[in-house]
């Protein structure tokens, strides 16, 4: 094991695990808000209203179609 800090930086390894790290969070964070989960509160228009309270009230509006 030591002898791969020998072909190694130790200060460039670690610069590039934490750049790694970050360029996946970002990844992440990114694909999260494209899924209709969690990014659609972007597209919605403010109503003074949580996201709990309107699917809430979505819920209701099914349950009273039955």
């Amino acid at each position: 094991m030591w002898r791969i800090w020998l072909m190694v930086d130790p200060r460039r390894g670690l610069i590039a695990v934490l750049a790694f790290a970050f360029f996946m969070v970002l990844v992440n964070h990114f694909i999260q808000l494209s899924t209709p989960r969690y990014g659609s509160w972007l597209n919605e228009e403010s109503h003074g209203t949580s996201a709990a309270v309107q699917q809430t009230r979505e819920e209701e509006v099914l349950l009273a179609q039955e």
